[in-house]
């Protein structure tokens, strides 16, 4: 069946050059089922075929092909395959809901097992494309997923690429993703040297010294100086040597296209000091009659006399200032306006406000440099000392006319978030959009602040700063603005594949929050044999590692190090820092809050891995197990006695040392003896 099947596709796929454009969709949808099947060995004897949709996107054909288990059983979840595959027969999207253990186990195949699989399966799907991948990521050892990224005359095209999915047990494929953009790609003649491009690079865009305003429970927490980049989107033109900005998506349109309660009573409870103080600051706020008249006095905004308050609220912001908000409306059914506005309770200053209403019919559109000119007189009238230490906000391209943006700059640095912003009407010259986003805060010196070369040296290091090219779509609609098209364009650019950000002073990369990355783990180099050598080994390809490049066996594992090993190990759950980490462990009764940071003693780790497994309960119950140690406390014979059985310890000795401070190297050992037992 599966040479005839064979057969079919090879003379289908060599007639079509001929025939296609005579075959009706069946034809097409039979050529098309068939290729499916060849190409991931579908049997007929164990699926049957369910459903097909067909999509015309601007042009491109895909269809969506789906098989469901002839077995299937209304009790439990169906067997499928789906499929999305091209009018020409080119495979873009396939999965199948193979069943595959959530258990976390140690890794069966090695990566250059996986990586070797996963190129198989691209050659068979899709030889052409198989010749035109470069370098590829393994995203997961565990649940193996490899993606390679296309290459254009030895040049990465970014966003193209082919993910593998396969499943854990034996490689199987279980998933195929294919982002492939049709078009041409220009070869790279007469380009910018590497040099060159850095120069333009540091000149057009760049890095700056950046304050960055940390917040946390409606205050501000840290306030630090980053190098960071001044737009991190942007790139250098190949050819030009000018800065832009990939625009990804474009449109282009044919022309024509277009209760108050007042309190009496006696009460015996009593406000808090905290309460009292918020009373207090209450009684100080602005009402929703007095926002409403100072929004009215704002003589640029196009308020309706007869526009009413429809909903008033006031809430805290991330500096903890109370803001108030006021929304003034009208429609009468002919005409419709709307306006929010924010103002800050306490001080009554507006802070920001946007109108909306009916566009006019009027064909002219208000001048870009009237609507500069007014946007300054009234940051000068509302905001004068604000606007005074602001500078027109950094933008590569020409931008929004009819938008403008001020940053705030301190110490003649600029303040992350911090500025003032608005915008006008192009047709009516209204004024759409107010904000001032302003922290009442001082800020430290910038002294000590490392110079921008030092970020500079970083980013074009070897293989960071390099051509690639970016593709764009431009979509064509006509005169009654319906999608006909979809036109893709190349360009090549060089540009940095990562833009970090580094802390000024200390110099350390970090993230947009403030908070140290750590360097990607690239091994021990202290291994040297020791007994724990293949555990670590193991289970750093599972991300399950001691930072710092050194594990150092023999030193005292620390509590979090543990917490969070069991956590990805047995709990299979990831977090971005310790705290969020120790509130769930907290919360799920696995550590005492008053316990956070101890020493950790070796039989207390195994309660906590025994506990995280759900034999929390089972290992308390008293009188019923045989514990292979004699040094073990009463209470925890359960947890030695279930670890033992499970191989988690070793129990070739009837001495455990329960009270001793587990190493670095014990640590990784019983963590590995947990998932080879999954296995």
């Amino acid at each position: 069946m599966k040479k005839i099947i064979s057969l079919i596709v090879a003379a289908t796929l060599i007639l079509s050059q001929f025939a296609l454009v005579y075959a009706d969709d069946g034809d097409t949808v039979a050529r098309l089922i068939l290729t499916v099947k060849e190409k991931f060995s579908i049997d007929d004897e164990k699926f049957v075929f369910e459903n097909y949709n067909k999509e015309d996107y601007s042009g491109s054909v895909s269809y969506y092909l789906s098989w469901k288990g002839r077995n299937s059983s209304e009790y439990s979840d169906p067997d499928y395959i789906s499929a999305r595959i091209s009018e020409d027969g080119e495979v873009e999207y396939y999965h199948t809901n193979r069943r595959y253990t959530e258990t976390t186990a140690l890794p069966l195949f090695s990566r250059e097992e996986i990586r070797a699989k996963a190129m198989e399966y691209v050659k068979r799907i899709s030889p052409e494309r198989a010749v035109k991948l470069g370098e590829s990521v393994i995203h997961s050892d565990t649940n193996p997923s490899v993606e390679f990224e296309r290459v254009e005359n030895g040049i990465p095209v970014a966003g193209d690429s082919i993910r593998v999915e396969l499943s854990s047990d034996d490689l199987a494929l279980t998933s195929y993703n294919c982002h492939w953009t049709d078009t041409e790609f220009p070869a790279p003649e007469k380009i910018l040297t590497p040099e060159q491009a850095q120069e333009a690079y540091k000149e057009q865009i760049g890095y700056e010294l950046l304050y960055n305003i940390k917040t946390k429970n409606y205050a501000v927490e840290d306030i630090y100086l980053s190098l960071s980049p001044k737009d991190a989107s942007a790139a250098i033109d190949a050819f030009s040597g000018m800065a832009v900005k990939p625009h990804g998506v474009t449109y282009k349109y044919a022309s024509g296209a277009t209760n108050d309660m007042a309190v009496t009573e006696e009460t015996s409870a009593e406000l808090s000091r905290e309460e009292q103080q918020l009373v207090d600051e209450v009684n100080e706020m602005i009402t929703k009659e007095d926002a409403e008249k100072t929004i009215r006095q704002v003589a640029e905004l196009s308020i309706p006399a007869d526009a009413v308050a429809e909903s008033f609220a006031v809430s805290r912001n991330k500096y903890g200032e109370y803001i108030a908000r006021i929304q003034l409306g009208k429609n009468n059914g002919d005409y419709y306006y709307n306006t929010w506005a924010s103002i800050n309770a306490k001080t009554k200053e507006i802070i920001s406000f946007n109108q909306y209403s009916k566009i006019t019919d009027d064909k002219a559109v208000y001048p870009a440099d009237k609507a500069k000119t007014r946007a300054e007189a009234f940051l000068q009238k509302y905001c004068g000392d604000k606007f005074s230490r602001t500078q027109p906000q950094f933008v590569i391209g020409a931008g929004d006319e009819y938008s403008f943006n001020y940053d705030r700059y301190e110490n003649g640095v600029r303040v992350s978030g911090d500025g003032l912003r608005i915008s006008f009407n192009p047709h009516t010259g209204d004024i759409e959009n107010f904000n001032c986003t302003w922290a009442d805060t001082t800020f430290p010196s910038k002294e000590n602040a490392k110079p921008l070369d030092y970020a500079y040296e970083k980013i074009f290091a070897e293989g960071n700063f390099r051509l690639q090219y970016v593709t764009n779509a431009e979509y064509i609609y006509n005169e009654k603005s319906q999608r006909e098209s979809v036109h893709y364009t190349a360009n090549l650019l060089y540009a940095p594949a990562e833009t970090p950000i580094y802390h000024a002073q200390s110099g350390r990369q970090i993230d947009g929050r403030g908070v140290e990355i750590t360097e990607k783990f690239k091994g021990y180099s202290d291994l040297n044999g020791h007994y724990s050598e293949t555990a670590a080994t193991e289970l750093a390809r599972m991300n399950i590692y001691f930072e710092g490049g050194k594990l150092e066996a023999d030193r005292e594992v620390s509590q979090k190090e543990f917490l969070k090993f069991v956590c990805i190990a047995v709990q299979n759950r990831y977090f971005s820092n310790y705290d969020d980490m120790y509130r769930r462990f907290i919360r799920e009764g696995l550590i005492a809050e008053e316990d956070m940071g101890k020493p950790l003693t070796r039989i207390e780790a195994i309660r906590i891995m025994t506990d995280a497994m759900g034999f929390k309960q089972a290992a308390q119950i008293p009188g019923i197990y045989k514990c292979p140690f004699k040094d073990v406390d009463e209470a925890y014979t359960g947890y030695a006695a279930i670890a033992g059985g499970l191989g988690i310890i070793s129990t070739a000795t009837d001495v455990f040392r329960s009270t001793d401070i587990m190493t670095r190297g014990e640590a990784i050992t019983v963590i590995y003896n947990y998932l080879a037992g999954n296995k």
